[in-house]
């Protein structure tokens, strides 16, 4: 059977509330790819991760909810910052997947504006 990540993407937009995170997009498509799976969390990769796998966040937005909590069948989940996130992608051999390039694309538009931290992707990944 195979592993698939299950992506969402928070953001911090109002500098008058950086307490509060907000859902951008959650279940962004993507395709197996099990060497940045290694490089993000450690799962399914030869690597070790660009930073520990850190779990679900304490102040995840209201409207994520906790449908992919402990009975979701999801497993290892993290999340990073852009600039992890970019780091991650490094030493990529044979280019970047088209899905995982628009991730990118769109990480780093969201990270210009709002700054790398408020911004963040959240990952959790199934079997």
């Amino acid at each position: 059977m195979g592993c698939n990540s299950h992506l969402a993407i928070e953001v911090r937009p109002y500098k008058h509330s950086p307490e509060h995170w907000y859902l951008w997009g959650k279940d962004l498509a993507e395709c197996r790819w099990y060497w940045l799976y290694g490089k993000m969390a450690g799962v399914r990769g030869d690597d070790s991760p660009v930073v520990e796998p850190r779990g679900f966040p304490e102040d995840v937005s209201p409207d994520f909810n906790d449908d992919w909590g402990n009975d979701s069948g999801y497993h290892t989940p993290t999340w990073l910052k852009p600039s992890e996130f970019f780091k991650c992608l490094d030493g990529a051999e044979g280019g970047i997947p088209w899905e995982w390039a628009a991730i990118f694309s769109l990480l780093k538009s969201l990270q210009t504006d709002l700054g790398d931290d408020n911004v963040r992707l959240i990952v959790a990944f199934d079997n």
